[in-house]
């Protein structure tokens, strides 16, 4: 029987203790920028229309460079510590890349030990795939779903689903696991009534170790929509007890797009102008460690997440932080650290 639980990772060092870090807890890397879905809320959905956003945006749509790959994991293999988690995600989705399980080899064979996840919506999934994560290195596979029904992929992703066949190849992943953690998720405009979400956990009982219906919480998305929901709920359906100026992601996290750029943090489609570096020209330690970084830290404490232009009307600070990442109280305190290095 799944669990129904969350899967973000509730064993946190509180963050105010330990800031400045030598290195980041988590990275992202987007392994490509093909997707097999046009959700209403991504740029995907402009994909080959006049207005497509990747065009305007001189965004390619390509698989990750497998050199830049190697280059990206050398690079975080030198900093002094380990980071606790590299996620393989990004705009696109993650099984489409072919060399994904050997991109997760490399990673193990580089001599990282952490956590390694991924994520997928499961339409590509089938069981030469599932084999071949299986036997890759992976940690966790979250498999966003979206919906119960066809029409509801064909609502929301503006693709036609077999949800019978689709349900079979989660069932083939998780009877072939080995290792990995098979964590699904919908959201609660997806499964809209009671109904609804308990046909959901019924369809995928047994096919995952984890299961939960996510809250869906204000993102400024990349059409420029927002969906506007309760302020004060997580996407984990916990209360917010107070409001927070100050976004933790930042301080523990990092992310790296196909082009090697690098940004503060994984809400993704970020123009390059916001990138605080990239893999080609610089070390990650010395993005990490750089000027740049610093400069953008120190204005959100000192002013506000607001303040900073890629951070305005992101409300992730509210809606996907856990207490141990409250950092309003000790501005003053991260302030004088930082300023200090």
């Amino acid at each position: 029987m799944a669990i129904i639980q969350p899967s973000f990772d509730n064993k946190r060092q509180n963050l105010r203790d330990i800031i400045p870090l030598s290195a980041p807890f988590h990275i992202g890397i987007e392994p490509t920028r093909f997707c097999n879905s046009k959700c209403f809320f991504c740029q995907h959905s402009t994909r080959g229309d006049a207005d497509d956003l990747f065009v305007k945006k001189g965004q390619a749509i390509q698989h990750m460079n497998f050199e830049l790959y190697k280059k990206i994991i050398n690079d975080i293999m030198d900093f002094p510590e380990q980071p606790k988690k590299i996620q393989l995600a990004g705009m696109g989705e993650p099984i489409l890349n072919p060399e994904l399980g050997k991109m997760i080899r490399y990673l193990r064979s580089a001599g990282f030990t952490g956590r390694i996840s991924t994520y997928t919506n499961g339409m590509a999934l089938t069981p030469q795939i599932a084999d071949e994560l299986a036997d890759s290195g992976l940690t966790s596979l979250q498999v966003s779903v979206y919906g119960i029904m066809a029409e509801d992929f064909k609502n929301l992703a503006g693709t036609s689903v077999d949800v019978d066949q689709y349900v079979e190849n989660i069932r083939y992943m998780f009877e072939h696991k080995k290792s990995v953690q098979i964590r699904l998720k919908t959201t609660d405009d997806v499964v809209t009534t009671e109904a609804k979400r308990k046909a959901f956990f019924d369809m995928f009982d047994g096919v995952c170790d984890q299961i939960f219906v996510e809250h869906i919480i204000n993102i400024p998305n990349q059409m420029g929509r927002v969906r506007v929901k309760a302020r004060n709920i997580t996407q984990y359906s916990e209360k917010v007890e107070s409001y927070r100026a100050i976004c933790p992601w930042m301080f523990y996290q990092s992310h790296i797009n196909i082009d090697g750029d690098v940004f503060f943090c994984d809400i993704l489609a970020k123009p390059k102008e916001y990138a605080i570096g990239n893999i080609k020209d610089s070390s990650f330690v010395s993005i990490w460690n750089g000027a740049q970084r610093n400069e953008l830290l120190c204005t959100g404490l000192k002013c506000g997440q607001n303040t900073i232009t890629q951070c305005i009307d992101c409300d992730d600070r509210f809606s996907m932080t856990a207490p141990e990442e409250y950092l309003d109280d000790c501005r003053e305190e991260l302030l004088e650290r930082l300023q200090q290095q």
